[in-house]
């Protein structure tokens, strides 16, 4: 993933999000073939390790995935009208188009897999408390569970790479930033959530890199005043 200075989220909030998030689309090759399968997901954290675990279906053929694969995590996204930017300033030399903005995060490992029962019951206890909360395999039917054991097969990547991007119109100005995002957020829904990650993440950043734009000048006008007045 290409990911500009400006749009790069730290490793460890990266993770932080994917982990927040839950779900993400576990991509990898089977037989030379690229398959991509939406799935829910926990983050373990084991010593230095970090694995994503989930389950699929055994007549899913993405469980013999070999080798590297990819997890694409989505966070907000929504695309950005051009009545939601501010006018084109003066002077500019590009125009200022619609554009979708969005945070993503990709985690980059190796693939394994797990059929035996003791794994896939350990993982479905702590995916329903990840995810359900109320209910647990003892609510089940055990026959029932036996029986549809076999049909599940345990994936697992060990995390190598982690990479968070979060394109939200950092290029803009800070006032140009919450100009957008106060339209944005007049559309609602989706767009509503595009425009206060802009609020919390772009602004700051967007304010940040001015101020440093703002100390770089001022040094260097000093060294310029100080001579001015030492030839007076």
């Amino acid at each position: 993933m290409y990911i500009p200075q400006q749009y790069q989220i730290p490793e460890a909030q990266a993770l932080e999000l994917a982990e927040k998030i839950g779900r993400g689309q576990f991509i990898g090759q089977v037989a030379g073939r690229w398959e991509s399968t939406l799935l829910p997901f926990l983050v373990e954290r084991r010593g230095e390790k970090i694995i994503v675990q989930s389950h699929i279906s055994k007549v899913n053929p993405q469980w013999k995935c070999s080798g590297s694969g990819l997890i694409v995590v989505n966070g907000v996204q929504g695309q950005v009208h051009g009545a939601d930017l501010p006018p084109n300033p003066a002077g500019a030399r590009l125009p200022r188009v619609p554009t979708l903005d969005y945070i993503q995060v990709h985690l980059r490992g190796k693939f394994f897999a797990y059929t035996d029962r003791e794994w896939k019951i350990a993982h479905l206890q702590k995916m329903l408390q990840r995810f359900e909360g109320d209910w647990d395999l003892s609510a089940a039917d055990q026959k029932l569970l036996d029986n549809a054991l076999p049909a599940l097969v345990g994936v697992e990547m060990e995390v190598a790479e982690i990479a968070g991007k979060a394109k939200l119109h950092q290029n803009l100005l800070p006032e140009e930033i919450s100009f957008t995002a106060e339209n944005m957020a007049a559309r609602g829904g989706e767009y509503a959530e595009v425009a206060q990650a802009m609020e919390k993440i772009a602004v700051p950043w967007a304010q940040e890199r001015e101020a440093r734009v703002a100390s770089v000048e001022a040094s260097r006008r000093i060294p310029l005043r100080a001579k001015t007045e030492k030839n007076s």
